[in-house]
């Protein structure tokens, strides 16, 4: 096991290691794929490897605006582009706002998921996906969550697994965001705490239940009138992505002292808000 620092190191670790930090060694069911190139790491740990956080931010931006017509979201590429940084830094945050795409077949929903599937950290996209998958794959990545097919939040009758994953939802946006579950450890059973707190972009046709919608950032999609972006596919093939990624990593190993600095001494609340919306928008 190898452990990056944001001071530009590499240690080669084992569990006595981690056990003197007062780490434990808890090896995931599922690892992610590569989302930082070894190269990007190599030119990292050289000190070769900066960025430039408007530049990055930009690119980002543009590659929204490159496949999407978000047509009455206004400033929607900035927010999205902003989420996808968020989901780098998000855990040095008590809570983190979940972004809800509405709007009829074909208008785009799933496509903006795909590129936060290629941009976010450790992204995963789920359709058919059970509580149990889920709240493990929360755990072993801290990754975000991409929900497809969210119209069966709203069904009077819900099974086992409707309940779990709306659990897992409603829970999720806390840094304390918990789901127990007993699990027969040895030859008797155990209560299990999985955590669910991790970003989440949810698609759905309908409309979701008010306490996710209360949670969310909500753009409402249409379908686009221009040809070249509705007919412009998003591939996980594409060279530009796994550069934006490494750009995200760099980022992240940078600047995240001083954004803690930032949450920790605070801003000026100009927006006049509070309860939820302080912890769900941050501070303006």
């Amino acid at each position: 096991l190898f452990l990056v620092t944001s001071e530009r190191e590499i240690e080669l670790l084992n569990s006595h290691d981690l056990l003197k930090e007062d780490y434990i060694l808890d090896e995931p069911d599922d690892i992610p794929d590569d989302r930082w190139s070894i190269d990007s790491i190599k030119r990292f740990l050289n000190g070769e490897e900066k960025i430039d956080p408007v530049s990055l931010f930009n690119s980002i931006r543009n590659s929204y605006d490159e496949y999407i017509d978000f047509s009455r979201n206004i400033n929607a590429s900035t927010i999205h582009s902003l989420y996808t940084v968020l989901t780098y830094c998000y855990r040095l945050f008590t809570a983190v706002p979940y972004l809800l795409l509405q709007g009829e077949m074909g208008s785009a929903k799933s496509k903006v998921g795909d590129i936060h599937e290629q941009l976010d950290f450790n992204a995963f996209k789920t359709v058919a996906v059970t509580g149990p998958n889920l709240y493990r794959t929360i755990k072993d990545t801290q990754g975000t969550v991409i929900q497809d097919e969210n119209e069966k939040m709203t069904v009077k009758e819900k099974s086992e697994n409707q309940l779990d994953i709306e659990a897992i939802v409603n829970s999720g946006y806390q840094a304390s965001g918990k789901v127990q579950r007993l699990e027969l450890v040895g030859h008797r059973n155990k209560r299990v705490l999985y955590p669910t707190y991790s970003p989440k972009i949810l698609c759905s046709i309908n409309n979701v239940t008010e306490t996710i919608r209360d949670r969310s950032y909500v753009f409402i999609m249409i379908r686009t009138q221009d040809s070249t972006k509705a007919n412009k596919n998003v591939s996980a093939f594409n060279p530009d992505w796994q550069k934006l990624r490494d750009g995200l990593m760099i980022l992240a190993m940078t600047y995240w002292k001083e954004i803690k600095a930032i949450i920790s001494e605070g801003i000026s609340n100009k927006a006049n808000v509070n309860g939820d919306e302080i912890e769900l928008r941050g501070r303006e």
